[in-house]
């Protein structure tokens, strides 16, 4: 099994405040548009439609493009709902899901344009739909199902569900692979023929010309705080699923069939127009910008944190500051990739945001 360790579990953490931004830029200027719709989740087995009462809080988050560059990495606060404050022009949302690839956004990116500052209102609902790989006329799709989680258990329950699109019965065996160092299956309505050494095997699967089969799975995984195997936020969980034809006498490829990937406890800290609000860029001077090494920050307040987020919004680097009375702060990125970043000063009232560019 694939286990990966997001980069920003390697920095310094830090606190973001209540204040509010709608563009990442210098303006002072609050926009008032609003980009907004209800997020939705078709979680059925079977003919299902997006509902509101399945999924859990904060399952999306949206990039918004402008000319092809990104401009603003958004995470909402709420389950069911967003919203996005964005100023003039002509924008390319494009939404993901936050925690499993398990799912498809419908739509994947829409447009919006706004001519000024006017308060409009654009409206777009979004549903997340299981993906769907297909082997031998075999539908496959497996995702979490998030109906009353239980939030004293490092756990998720999923549904694997298989689809026949041909006209006769179809007979296979279907495996699931897993890294039981880091999870187990704690419950199943099935139960599989054999479960050992992160293998769950199900030796027969029947299914009928164009019908259904599924499988619930409980799947748990282990605390931050396990003495061995511990498990952060962000670390990402992979799960292969093989299904094989044996009605035709094949064997296992090497391929999976579909491989689902979970993300610990998504809530990542994110550059996010809800936390931050900007201050007049006539009171702090970044230059040069450009830079290949050092970024100069001069300032008339007082600075307590400077940190630095890549263009879709992670937290690269954090550093606080005991700064002395000298108003001129030399920052190294010289380690930085070269690119653009954003780089957040928080003071001691706010907060400013500003674009710059690693040579």
């Amino acid at each position: 099994m694939k286990f990966t360790v997001s980069l920003f579990l390697m920095i310094f953490s830090w606190s973001l405040t209540q204040a509010q931004i709608a563009n990442v830029s210098d303006s002072t200027d609050d926009p008032e548009n609003i980009v907004s719709g209800d997020i939705q989740a078709n979680t059925a087995q079977v003919n299902g439609n997006c509902g509101t009462n399945t999924i859990i809080a904060n399952p999306l988050r949206f990039t918004l493009f402008q000319n092809n560059t990104p401009v603003l990495n958004y995470q909402p606060t709420s389950g069911n709902t967003y919203s996005l404050p964005v100023g003039q022009g002509d924008y390319q949302v494009v939404p993901s899901v936050n925690f499993s690839d398990g799912f498809n956004v419908v739509p994947d990116q829409f447009d919006v344009s706004f001519v000024g500052n006017s308060g409009e209102l654009f409206e777009q609902d979004l549903c997340m739909v299981p993906r769907v790989e297909t082997v031998d006329g075999i539908e496959i799709k497996f995702y979490p199902f998030y109906d009353n989680p239980d939030p004293f258990i490092n756990r998720f329950d999923a549904y694997i569900v298989l689809k026949n699109t041909n006209a006769i019965s179809y007979t296979g065996q279907l495996r699931l692979n897993y890294d039981d160092n880091y999870t187990l299956l704690i419950d199943y309505d099935e139960i599989p023929n054999s479960d050992t050494n992160g293998d769950a095997i199900w030796n027969t699967i029947n299914i009928g010309p164009n019908s259904v089969s599924s499988i619930f799975l409980r799947i748990g995984y282990n605390a931050e705080n396990h003495p061995n195997y511990p498990l952060l936020v962000g670390d990402e969980l992979v799960f292969d699923l093989f299904l094989t034809n044996t009605g035709n006498g094949d064997t296992e490829s090497n391929i999976p069939s579909f491989r689902l990937t979970q993300t610990v406890d998504a809530d990542e800290e994110v550059l996010n127009t809800e936390e931050f609000e900007t201050i007049s860029p006539l009171k702090i001077k970044i230059y040069p910008n450009p830079s290949n090494g050092i970024i100069n920050i001069e300032n008339n307040e007082h600075i307590k944190d400077i940190s630095i987020f890549s263009m879709t919004g992670q937290l690269v680097n954090s550093i606080k500051y005991e700064q002395n009375n000298s108003k001129l702060i030399n920052m190294d990125i010289s380690q930085l990739d070269k690119g653009i970043y954003f780089l957040s000063i928080q003071t001691e009232t706010s907060i400013f945001t500003k674009k710059i560019i690693k040579n």
